[in-house]
């Protein structure tokens, strides 16, 4: 965790209007436009000027139906933990509140495309409206990011990324 803070602190010295930030990551029950999320991970960057400040909200969500056995392969989340969690719009409720209460100016996502559509589908489609309700975000993709500034990159997947930057990533395809 100091290491993240440290890098931060110097991100934020060398870029001060960044602002706050959620990093934001999804689990979903597929690819469709209408997949459900089944977990939300996202750390959030709180910077005053001069003190950096770190929050977690971590939650699996049940979509309501079973899950495909190839998504808890994916995942290794199984439908015995999503069974727990009880109903999901609360899940939702108490993200939107996490969210204003870091009151971010970006998010920041590995296929920015991606879980930006899945988490506005999914909050509205328990009736949060991500521009009525919530203030207008900017999105910074890092793997756009990725594709155009690691040219010697084997790929751009947080995969052969965790490789690249020799980060051990024991929890891929985990929010």
């Amino acid at each position: 965790m100091d290491l993240l803070r440290d890098s931060l602190l110097e991100m934020y010295e060398s870029e001060p209007h960044i602002g706050n930030l959620i990093f934001l990551d999804v689990e979903t029950t597929g690819l469709e436009k209408t997949a459900k999320l089944i977990e939300i991970g996202a750390i959030g960057v709180i910077f005053d000027g001069v003190e950096c400040k770190l929050e977690t909200f971590e939650a699996l969500i049940n979509p309501g139906f079973p899950i495909t056995a190839k998504i808890t392969e994916i995942t290794k989340i199984t439908q015995s933990m999503l069974d727990e969690q009880g109903g999901s719009d609360n899940k939702y409720a108490e993200f939107v509140e996490w969210i204003k209460k870091i009151n971010p100016k970006h998010f920041v996502a590995h296929n920015a495309k991606f879980d930006s559509s899945k988490l506005y589908y999914n909050l509205d489609r328990v009736g949060f409206s991500p521009i009525k309700d919530l203030p207008t975000w900017d999105w910074i993709c890092t793997l756009e990011m990725s594709r155009r500034l690691l040219k010697d990159a084997k790929a751009n997947n947080l995969g052969a990324l965790s490789e690249y930057f020799k980060f051990a990533n024991r929890a891929a395809h985990r929010a």
